[in-house]
């Protein structure tokens, strides 16, 4: 049970780190935003189900389920975990965007020199 209360803090304080971080990414900090996401992704990958198969583990403790439903949380995420490579194989890839000759200023563009002698 204590290991089931450290990993329900862990969650908390990671969601409060989220939520934080993407308060602050909303602002237009990139930083915050990208560790927004890694948080997310490391709470959504590692933390809920590890927890998930630690209630599974306690509630067969306690003879609330039986043994077929133990692994029943880490079977759905490792599903879950394909199912996304997958889905990820399959979506094309964003080309890297180049930056605008319009939001340049006037004294960066081509053929408009201000200090120029001819």
């Amino acid at each position: 049970l204590p290991l089931l209360l450290v990993t329900c803090t862990l969650i908390l304080f990671s969601s409060f780190l989220t939520i934080a971080s993407f308060c602050l990414g909303y602002r237009g900090s990139r930083d915050w935003m990208e560790y927004a996401t890694t948080t997310l992704l490391a709470i959504l990958v590692f933390l809920l189900p590890m927890l998930s198969v630690e209630v599974a583990v306690v509630s067969y403790l306690k003879g609330i389920c039986t043994i077929n439903w133990v692994f029943a949380p880490w079977t759905t995420w490792l599903s879950g975990l394909v199912l996304f490579a997958v889905w990820q194989s399959f979506t094309p890839l964003k080309p890297a965007s180049l930056p605008q000759l319009d939001r340049l200023p006037n004294r960066y563009r081509r053929g408009h020199d201000l200090h120029s002698d001819t």
